[in-house]
């Protein structure tokens, strides 16, 4: 057994760079075959070790850019070591090695490159070197790290719940920039009918008091203050904060939607047919020569209820649907109004699949009395033959 290990460890070399596959060694002229032979028969022993360490952290990359990094390698045996690139992970490059048999003593490096387009967040990437050390044939080397878009926004979505109508209601956002020029942000709210409701207010932040570890890499914070005040539309919150840069031109505008419900004196109620957080009444496929009848509750609460009366504003498509508001029932605490939303027999083809507000049908309850308010109710239909 001591003879065959003998064996292989002294013709180890021979058999790995033989003939059979040329090496890097030989390919790039460094050196002919029977040179290569000659260098790696010898009595000694060659050592392969990365000077370092064997795994690189590139931290927070933008997407789209590339880095590089380079591992050093030395020959720490008393023997020729020759190396040769061998497999990688597919999104990592390995730079042509600038010296492929190191003598003793020597060292060179192994450039490993990565190119920041993967949609996921973190990445890990490898490259392996093959070596003629016997104990330690092949050498892994490993990059990892985050990919990170120019501007990263905390949250992405700013969800409200549910908010009151009578009261302020006050959130705050983290903007982080991975950009040394990008220095200026402006704010704007896409809603015009309750722009006057809504302050957006931002304050640059020193980037040694980010305190979030995922952005801990950022060359730029800022704070958004956002504030609504009282007076907000019962009913969902679909709006966005539209965020732009000095370099709109490059990176675009960003929105970050605002999600959420205004409730308050009054309160929508329904069964499988209504969805509360998109204020969605869902009617379905529905049959011109059958029609459909759907209904929610309407509730009224608080010490004025009784000087609340619901009153249908506005119905679209008029043509397709109607609303009519059934008698009150009332109890200590709240007073009760059925809602029936009404596609009649006959009713022209109408198709609003309310994805969206903009393809939901609409209609609008206006209350009378100490407390106006309007409370809009997205609806979804498709007549059809």
């Amino acid at each position: 057994m001591g003879m065959v290990q003998a064996s292989l460890s002294n013709n180890a070399s021979e058999e790995r760079f033989s003939t059979y596959r040329p090496s890097l060694a030989m390919r790039k002229k460094e050196a002919t075959e029977e040179e290569v032979l000659q260098q790696t028969s010898g009595t000694g022993q060659p050592k392969a070790e990365v000077v370092g360490d064997d795994e690189y952290d590139f931290g927070s990359m933008l997407h789209g850019t590339e880095m590089s990094h380079d591992f050093r390698f030395r020959n720490a045996g008393d023997a020729p070591l020759l190396l040769e690139m061998g497999d990688s992970s597919c999104k990592c490059t390995v730079g042509e090695l600038d010296k492929t048999i190191l003598q003793p003593g020597e060292e060179t490096d192994v450039t490993l490159t990565w190119s920041a387009k993967s949609v996921t967040r973190d990445f890990g990437q490898y490259a392996n070197i093959k070596t003629t050390d016997v104990h330690n044939p092949e050498i892994k080397l490993s990059i990892f790290g985050q990919i990170t878009e120019v501007i990263s926004v905390v949250p992405q979505v700013l969800r409200l719940d549910s908010i009151s109508d009578t009261e302020v209601t006050e959130r705050r956002l983290m903007v982080y920039t991975y950009s040394e020029d990008i220095d200026t942000l402006k704010l704007n709210w896409t809603d015009d009918s309750t722009d006057k409701l809504v302050e957006l207010t931002q304050s640059q932040i020193d980037v040694s008091e980010i305190t979030d570890p995922d952005h801990k890499n950022a060359v730029g914070a800022y704070e958004i203050k956002f504030k609504l005040k009282p007076g907000m539309p019962l009913g969902s919150l679909g709006a966005n904060i539209q965020l732009r840069t000095n370099h709109e031109e490059r990176i675009g505008v960003l929105e970050i939607p605002v999600r959420g419900r205004a409730i308050g004196s009054l309160q929508l109620v329904g069964g499988p047919s209504f969805l509360p957080d998109r204020n969605l009444v869902k009617m379905g496929n529905i049959s011109q020569s059958e029609g459909r009848k759907v209904s929610i509750s309407l509730f009224i609460q608080g010490d004025n209820k009784k000087d609340i009366i619901p009153e249908v504003l506005s119905v679209s498509p008029p043509e397709a649907l109607r609303v009519e508001i059934g008698k009150p029932t009332e109890t200590a605490k709240r007073i009760h109004y059925p809602l029936h939303f009404v596609v009649p027999k006959d009713a022209p083809e109408t198709h609003f699949d309310g994805r969206s507000s903009e393809s939901s049908g609409q209609v609008v309850i206006k209350t009378s009395g100490a407390l106006s308010r309007e409370l809009r109710i997205n609806v979804q239909l498709d007549v059809s033959k």
